[in-house]
């Protein structure tokens, strides 16, 4: 068994750097937009706060945090396509809707090829640990003789 099956952990490593980009540059865009339309603090705190609540779990890599990310990336998406559809000319939805799909599927990603090549980890650590048990059992039992 190799050392990383499938090349899991690179693919997984790229999907973090690229959700973690896509986190950042959709968080900046919502920033800047609502700096530009002069929004009220209100509404800066309903579009930002939600983003910011995953930040310590997102920046500590934790699969939970990114799954949440996920779910959180769905509300985002339905806001952002009303608005898309209701003005077409704009740009700022149609940028927020491509970094929002990124970021749903690179940490979707994330999440499974981090999740599996964990998994295959373990199984060749029990694997280290039922071979040298059996080393030392046959050891032991030449020993004896």
């Amino acid at each position: 068994m190799s050392a990383d099956p499938g090349g899991l952990e690179i693919r997984s490593r790229l999907a973090r750097k690229t959700s973690v980009f896509c986190y950042g540059m959709l968080f900046l865009s919502l920033l800047i937009q609502s700096a530009l339309e002069g929004d009220i603090w209100i509404v800066w705190v309903a579009r930002l706060v939600p983003l910011m609540l995953l930040v310590p779990g997102i920046v500590a890599g934790r699969l939970r945090s990114q799954i949440w990310l996920c779910f959180v990336c769905l509300l985002y998406f339905l806001a952002l396509v009303q608005s898309f559809l209701a003005f077409p000319d704009s740009f700022w939805p149609g940028l927020q809707l491509v970094l929002v799909v990124s970021l749903f599927l690179s940490g979707a990603f994330y999440v499974r090829w981090h999740a599996r090549w964990a998994r295959a980890q373990e199984a060749m650590q029990s694997e280290r640990v039922i071979e040298s048990e059996q080393r030392v059992e046959a050891d032991t039992e030449s020993s004896d003789e």
